[in-house]
């Protein structure tokens, strides 16, 4: 899962957020973050408390102070065909990951990853994460 992490390497105190939707992946990339030395928090409905979910109207704000933008520097989405697969009906709040390049500064990159993209899902994910046009799959 190095793929994933390895900019925080390259980037002293930066903040990567990475989105997977498989639990057991999420959970061994943070394992291996935290391995590494760098901070890490796995947060999804079974590790999130109550708590958790009082705190988000104060993540709205962190997205809007400059030193947090300054920091993070990608959104990596794992499992990307899932955006386009999911994002319609079952999860529709999936489908709009994209809506978060509103919130962010034009520094952040999207890192959008999939071993099963064929052509008409690469075009719904990127219209979903409003990439440009010069982006091409490998």
């Amino acid at each position: 899962m190095l793929t994933f992490w390895i900019l925080l390497l390259f980037n002293n105190n930066g903040i990567i957020i990475i989105i997977t939707p498989l639990n057991i992946l999420r959970e061994k990339i943070c394992d291996e973050v935290i391995q590494h030395g760098f901070p890490a928090i796995n947060l999804c409905a079974e590790t999130a408390m109550d708590q958790t979910y009082k705190d988000i109207d104060h993540f709205q704000v962190l997205w809007k102070l400059k030193k947090f933008g300054d920091k993070l520097f990608n959104d990596t989405f794992d499992e990307g065909h899932c955006t386009s697969e999911w994002g319609d009906d079952f999860q529709p709040l999936y489908g709009q990951l994209g809506n978060l390049r509103w919130f962010l500064l034009n520094h952040t990159t999207f890192h959008v990853v999939s071993a099963m993209m064929p052509p008409h899902i690469i075009s719904n994910v990127k219209t979903k994460f409003r990439m440009r046009s010069y982006i091409q799959p490998c």
